[in-house]
């Protein structure tokens, strides 16, 4: 079976959680796949894209770049399907809720969330319009369909209910493995401890103005003398205080670094379809906080010390409670441990290769049908 992964959505620096997800899917996908082969088609954004120390994987560099939405949008559906044909693709895997709508392979899509439809007014019109159309036209074009939690499916299935019966959770897994030993995060980004982790990007449902608003407040009355950090890109957060540190966009690697050294991370957002940064910081022995929205119950399991979002009143509760609880850290670190046996890239990849198969012998079916 010849397998294009289609990557054309990952943007250096903006796409994190869809750039882990490809990199882990590759590297379960090398140790689960048999003779096939896998391609994986990029933009010229992503043209030193690792790939795994694998004969069986091709790099497909198109031309577009990732940083131009509508370029891009053209081009996956115009030139891509043309492109794949030519490569003599069976199956075609599209990992960022967009496929090609007309192929003449089987496809496959990932539909991660449905946040375009909660958080509208806080992208652009243009960009929700596109998501608006393309989001359940590939749903209905695809072959078949994978999310990444049970709280998506049940989402993408109360939305779009004709999607049932070919729709597929494959959960997500960490890369991160725990540091050898401390980091002095002081020489890389003069970070003093002791601090806390909370994530960040150019979207409203992270609600870290909530978060810094809260924390403030404990600094002020002197509950807790952690620093906050945030690690990711953003772009609309009202006040920053003194006691706040805004790392902006970090490689891999310094993620790791940060969060691995961190007290606790707090996870606040107001919806996530899965919430990878969960699992990382349990692999990396990190106690976590995190809300009670969206799939984070489902990733986090007993693992976690949970608040309500909207809620100052629970967020000050769990800030202060982890803060200041040596035990209930340790607690969450050992059930962190045990959590992280239930997710695997491995297993996600396995899971992924059902689905693809499916979608092929699907095509051998019909196939055999107009051949009588």
């Amino acid at each position: 079976m010849r397998i294009a992964l289609d990557l054309l959505c990952l943007i250096p620096g903006e796409i994190g959680g869809t750039a882990t997800y490809a990199r882990g899917l590759c590297e379960g996908l090398s140790e689960c796949i048999d003779d096939d082969e896998v391609f994986l088609y990029l933009n010229q954004s992503e043209q030193d894209w690792p790939l795994p120390a694998d004969s069986r994987f091709h790099k497909i560099i198109c031309g577009v770049s990732g940083r131009r939405r509508f370029a891009r949008y053209c081009y996956e559906q115009l030139a891509l399907p043309l492109q794949l044909h030519r490569d003599r693709i069976d199956v075609v895997h599209s990992l960022g809720n967009v496929s090609p709508l007309f192929t003449f392979c089987r496809s496959v899509v990932t539909i991660s969330d449905l946040h375009f439809k909660h958080f509208a007014k806080d992208m652009s019109f243009a960009r929700w319009a596109a998501l608006r159309f393309f989001v359940p036209s590939s749903i209905r074009k695809c072959d078949q369909v994978i999310t990444v939690s049970e709280f998506s499916r049940t989402e993408i299935c109360a939305d779009y209910p004709w999607v049932a019966p070919k729709i597929h959770v494959t959960h997500l897994a960490s890369g991160f493995s725990p540091l050898p030993s401390p980091h002095d995060t002081k020489t890389k980004l003069g970070i003093p401890s002791p601090y806390f982790v909370a994530f960040s990007s150019t979207s409203p449902h992270k609600n870290l103005d909530k978060l810094i608003e809260v924390y403030a407040e404990l600094r002020s009355r002197k509950v807790i003398s952690h620093t906050l950090v945030i690690v990711g890109s953003h772009s609309s957060i009202s006040h920053a205080e003194k006691d706040v540190i805004f790392t902006g966009y970090l490689p891999n690697a310094m993620v790791r670094t940060v969060l691995g050294s961190a007290s606790f991370l707090v996870f606040p957002s107001l919806y996530e379809g899965f919430g990878l940064p969960l699992l990382e910081a349990m692999a990396l022995g990190v106690p976590v906080a995190c809300s009670t929205a969206g799939s984070l119950p489902e990733v986090a399991g007993e693992a976690a010390l949970f608040f309500s979002p909207t809620s100052k009143a629970e967020i000050r509760g769990a800030l202060t409670r982890i803060a200041r609880d040596k035990n209930l850290r340790d607690s969450l670190r050992a059930k962190g441990h045990e959590n992280l046996k239930r997710f695997s890239w491995r297993r996600t990849a396995e899971l992924t290769y059902q689905v693809l198969q499916r979608a092929t012998r699907h095509a051998s079916r019909e196939n055999f049908g107009s051949a009588a």
